[in-house]
């Protein structure tokens, strides 16, 4: 008879309840052997426990207290190990209440990271830097320190003796938070220029060039590529006198297409759809920069969205990256506003940068994503009549999971249009750009 066919989480439950009982069956086996000591051996595995505990404080008092205090989590701990859908149980998972120094290896020293990392990553875990462009170029600055900062030790050629510390650098960043699609391309491109690197000049040499060259993708790759694309969205009739504009969200790039507009003295609207849980207007740079020009401006929340869609004449959405297939990754959200678009035959634009465009084929948005921290979806009002927050005993009710994606996908057939710094192109021209950019990358 065949077997029945498992999944993945399923295999892996079966193993650990077949080990569990494994274990228990052992230990009932000692206890009942005659002499065997089974309470003895618990004892002595205590004592053992308690040994260990006392050499690692022991040989000198001070010594013990700077370990407790290296070990102090970022975040209180008490909800670790809290449950995660099966079928989203393989995504990197971002909580708050599960990070510790330990769990990013800072419990026993930073392991000879550059403190500008630290700080960078810390920044990173807690939102403080936040979209993939502003992550992207801090990433690359803190890179270019950290080469400059480098010594090379003796007898070895600085080019292969970076490339550990470079390593380094990005785990401890990737266990911060995960990095983008953008950050993987230009480390990519990072190593590779590294490869390239002439081993006959001198050290210092080698560390200039590979400084020149983060400077020069920053202002290619970035600042260049976004300035004509905003030059694009707004010269080629993309923007137009009396055009109700909606975007989703914020971004860098988005922020520049609208000042850009508004600087060629074109008359037009903006709404901004957010969502939460990140949702707060007051840190919108878009609805900011609109408040400051005088642009007219609505801002409304996601179920909103149906609403408004009937004022717009064009979507502006932001992407996080564009996929081989022709699939928009952005902000979880980006796919529903998208589809509304289309059922109003509203035309949907998506401004973004070639370097964003990844080699990876995806059509849903649980093969790969990020998992956000889950406390941000429990709200903090108070419930009318009472003291108790609203779902404060979450993690304690067995049929509750909360899940928090980070980015959905987008199907082609409703995107419009692709705005990037080589021009107006449909999503499914992104193999050729991959190949084009490739090819030039190795000229």
């Amino acid at each position: 008879m065949k077997k029945p066919k498992l999944s993945k989480a399923e295999r892996r439950a079966l193993q650990e309840k077949q080990r569990a009982a494994k274990e228990a069956k052992k230990e009932e086996d000692d206890a009942k052997k005659p002499g065997s000591g089974g309470a003895s051996k618990s004892a002595a595995k205590a004592k053992k426990a308690e040994t260990a505990k006392d050499k690692g404080g022991g040989a000198g008092g001070a010594g013990g207290d700077k370990a407790s205090k290296a070990k102090t989590t970022v975040m209180q701990s008490s909800g670790r190990g809290h449950k995660v859908a099966e079928m989203v149980s393989h995504l990197p998972q971002n909580e708050r209440d599960l990070f510790s120094t330990d769990d990013i290896g800072l419990g026993g020293g930073n392991g000879g990271l550059h403190p500008m990392v630290i700080q960078l990553g810390l920044k990173f875990y807690e939102k403080k830097i936040v979209g993939s462009t502003s992550r992207c170029i801090a990433l690359l600055r803190t890179l270019s320190v950290v080469v400059q900062a480098h010594v090379t030790a003796t007898g070895k050629d600085f080019g292969r003796d970076i490339l550990p510390t470079v390593n380094m650098t990005i785990d401890f960043l990737v266990k911060c938070r995960p990095h983008c699609d953008s950050m993987g391309n230009a480390i990519k491109a990072l190593k590779d220029k590294v490869r390239e690197l002439d081993n006959t000049q001198s050290e210092q040499d080698q560390k200039d060039d590979l400084k020149e060259w983060i400077q020069l993708f920053i202002r290619n790759r970035i600042t260049l590529a976004q300035s004509e694309i905003a030059d694009t969205a707004t010269t080629r009739d993309q923007i137009q006198d009396g055009d109700v504009v909606l975007t989703y969200s914020t971004s860098v790039l988005m922020t520049l297409i609208v000042t850009k507009a508004y600087s060629l003295g074109k008359k037009f609207r903006v709404i901004v759809v957010d969502s939460k849980p990140l949702a707060s207007a007051s840190k919108n740079v878009l609805i900011q920069e609109c408040a400051k020009l005088g642009i007219k401006c609505t801002y409304v929340l996601m179920n909103a969205v149906s609403y408004v869609m009937r004022e717009a004449t064009k979507v502006f959405l932001s992407a996080h990256s564009l996929l081989a297939n022709g699939y928009v990754m952005g902000k979880v959200g980006t796919a529903m506003i998208a589809m509304t678009a289309k059922a109003h035959n509203v035309p949907v634009l998506v401004p973004c940068e070639t370097y964003k465009f990844v080699d990876r084929v995806q059509t849903d948005s649980f093969v790969f994503n990020e998992l956000g921290d889950t406390n941000e979806m429990v709200p903090g009002a108070v419930v009318p009549g009472t003291t108790d927050y609203v779902m404060a005993g979450w993690k304690d009710v067995k049929e509750l999971t909360l899940l928090n994606l980070a980015y959905d996908v987008t199907p082609p057939e409703f995107v419009d249009m692709v705005i990037t710094e080589l021009g107006l192109i449909p999503c499914t021209s992104v193999p050729v750009v991959l190949r084009v950019t490739e090819a030039y990358g190795r000229d």
